[in-house]
């Protein structure tokens, strides 16, 4: 889990703002709106109109003639001024005019601010979607460039060196007669640290496949001829160098079963591990296994078998 976060975190961004995104609008949508219009204003009612004031600079010699009845009657019923005789006729705009014009005009301005805002959302994730994605390529191109640069060990020859003087003994005089040779290269572009290598040889009768249940990263494997003793060398490999290491065959039954193979009695396996690590820190494991054929028409060859050769990762606490 925590894999996975390191390598896809730039996305996370990316997903929040769109989930921010979407719960903002759909908490818009479901916002009840401010009524679109307000209730027509009412017209204050005009004040009823008074007679005029008599001019002070005239005196007038008539006294005022008393109000008959029929006078009386006739402006108590006289409406004029008054809100159901107005004097002045102003023209309103209906109710029902304002209020199909105003939803109307309001609500092109709310899906105009709608869509401004969408747009907006929608440069936001794309810019930091494009983020995402740079940042993803970086790290893939990190990844390439480690695969690219890293080292790569393996075996490069093996041989067996058998002394023809002394084929019934593996010790003359305190010096070894016959050894496993085994040449390890660096086939990659940086250096490789810490190198060890772990070789043996196995016999079974010639023709015979090692068992399904061999035991390739041990020493106590299932075959029961023998083996010969495992040897370990740890050294520093720059790109393209190589380094052969020597291992004295000590076994007279080891030595006299390589002799059988040249005349196609025994089958014999070099068989081992490399184990490095590169420049990133990173600790590798290379497993082979090969046919010793001593008998070929066209020379004495190393033949890759069709198990245990391969790479994997592995941690260097694992090693023996």
């Amino acid at each position: 889990m925590l894999k996975l976060l390191r390598r896809y975190w730039p996305l996370i961004p990316v997903v929040v703002v769109f989930v921010a995104a979407v719960s903002r609008e759909w908490s818009n949508k479901n916002t009840p709106q401010p009524p679109l219009y307000a209730a027509a204003s009412q017209i204050p009612a005009p004040v009823a109109s008074q007679p005029p004031i008599p001019s002070a600079g005239k005196a007038s010699n008539h006294q005022p003639q008393a109000k008959t009845d029929a006078t009386q009657q006739q402006a108590a019923t006289d409406q004029r001024g008054t809100n159901e005789t107005p004097l002045v006729v102003k023209i309103l705009n209906s109710p029902n005019a304002n209020a199909q014009s105003t939803p109307d005009k309001n609500g092109h301005d709310n899906e105009e601010a709608r869509n401004f805002s969408l747009l907006n959302v929608f440069l936001v994730v794309a810019t930091l979607g494009l983020f995402g994605i740079g940042w993803w390529q970086v790290l893939i191109s990190r990844d390439t460039a480690k695969k690219q640069l890293r080292a790569y060990v393996g075996i490069k020859k093996l041989s067996f060196e058998i002394s023809n003087t002394h084929k019934n003994t593996a010790v003359v005089n305190g010096i070894f007669q016959h050894f496993m040779v085994a040449e390890v290269q660096n086939f990659g572009s940086t250096p490789a640290k810490e190198v060890k290598y772990i070789g043996y040889i196995s016999r079974t009768d010639f023709g015979i496949e090692l068992p399904d249940d061999f035991n390739f990263d041990g020493p106590n494997d299932a075959v029961t001829a023998s083996q010969s003793g495992s040897f370990i060398s740890t050294f520093l490999l720059f790109p393209g160098q190589s380094e052969i290491s020597k291992a004295a065959i000590t076994d007279i039954a080891a030595l006299n079963d390589l002799i059988a193979a040249k005349a196609r009695q025994k089958s014999v396996y070099f068989w081992g591990r490399i184990y490095y690590r590169d420049i990133y820190g990173r600790s590798w494991r290379t497993k082979f296994c090969q046919v010793w054929e001593p008998w070929h028409p066209g020379g004495e060859r190393f033949v890759p078998y069709y198990k245990h050769n391969e790479e994997d990762r592995v941690a260097f606490e694992d090693l023996i």
